[in-house]
């Protein structure tokens, strides 16, 4: 009995520390990329009426590419991650130091997500790039009704889903895997300005084989 402990100990040690080490390869990989082209034509599409110091959420910010290039237009950011290790490497970009003032930086869950007092109707933009598909099916839609309330009226919502037809699908099935049908019905409350359906092959940031299959939305909250 002693002896299987000790075993399962020791896979658990060497699991964690090998997903540690994914998580540490991929915020050095991501560092210094430019922000995600999703992010960029949400931020184009406000145009001429955008006010100064808009208020934009970015979900599961990671490294900070989002986060910087949104603060460098005057937005006021709050990036949210999960990863203490993620604003390790958010508070490294010159950026940082030039808009602290306009950035506030929450390490959450999205469990803890569903139960914040962030207030209702509170941001112009929503950022959710490659953060939504690692929420647990179980949260998935009480995390995405609170991201419909938390964005204000005529405020936007911009990111991307996993398809049913990405290699994760089958090796990480705890993830979140949508049909097209299920991601446009995410946006009742919307409308869709921008949507793609993307199949490719390409190394993660990680150097791992993926076949990516994925939906890149942003959309308008009308109602």
């Amino acid at each position: 009995m002693f002896s299987s402990k000790i075993s399962i100990y020791c896979f658990l040690l060497i699991t964690i520390t090998k997903y540690s080490f994914a998580v540490g390869n991929y915020y050095q990989a991501s560092f210094g990329k430019p922000a995600n082209a999703v992010t960029l034509k949400a931020i184009e599409l406000f145009g001429k009426d955008e006010k100064s110091k808009v208020q934009a959420l970015d979900l599961g910010c990671g490294e900070g590419r989002d986060t910087i290039a949104l603060l460098k237009r005057g937005w006021q950011v709050v990036a949210v991650d999960k990863k203490s290790q993620a604003f390790h490497w958010l508070n490294r970009h010159e950026a940082v130091q030039d808009h602290a003032d306009s950035l506030i930086c929450v390490e959450m869950s999205f469990e803890d997500l569903i139960i914040s007092n962030l207030p209702v109707d509170s941001f112009d933009l929503i950022i959710a790039n490659w953060s939504l598909p690692f929420c647990s099916k179980k949260h998935f839609s009480s995390v995405w009704q609170k991201l419909i309330s938390h964005t204000k009226i005529g405020g936007r919502f911009a990111g991307n889903f996993f398809g049913k037809n990405h290699s994760w699908n089958l090796e990480r099935p705890w993830l979140v895997f949508l049909d097209k049908t299920e991601v446009l019905n995410l946006f009742d409350s919307f409308a869709i300005e921008e949507f793609e359906e993307i199949e490719y092959d390409e190394l993660s940031a990680c150097g791992e084989e993926v076949h990516w299959h994925t939906y890149s939305v942003i959309a308008k909250r009308i109602k």
